[in-house]
């Protein structure tokens, strides 16, 4: 990671900063090479940030990146990482669209397959 970046974890469930940030910690001490705690974690940390959001609401997301962009420079890139299933893809991805999630500094990864084979893929 850069020094200087924001991470923001979104989903349609509800959940405070402090629930995300407790989920975080337990996927790292039960998946990470390393346990999350001392001065690396908290900096890790302070770095995250938790937005309810889904295909039919991206408003609160949309700030929240704006926000991390100014808050980070001109230079800042974001990169959508979808864990998804396949047939959430297209709404999500038209979402993004509309949201003004999409620029020439973004990046989208899809986790999930789409699509069965190259006809169904298309």
């Amino acid at each position: 990671m850069p020094d200087d970046f924001a991470l923001i974890g979104t989903s349609p469930i509800p959940m405070t900063k402090a629930e995300f940030l407790a989920h975080a910690k337990d996927v790292v001490d039960q998946f990470g090479s390393n346990k999350a705690e001392g001065p690396e974690w908290d900096a890790f940390a302070a770095r995250l940030d938790y937005i309810i959001s889904s295909d039919k609401e991206m408003d609160d997301l949309s700030d929240a990146v704006q926000k991390a962009d100014a808050a980070l420079g001109s230079s800042a890139r974001s990169l959508l990482y979808l864990s998804i299933p396949p047939f959430a893809m297209a709404e999500m991805v038209k979402a993004i669209g509309e949201s003004g999630l999409n620029s020439a500094r973004t990046r989208v990864i899809m986790e999930k397959p789409f699509g069965t084979n190259l006809k169904t893929a298309k």
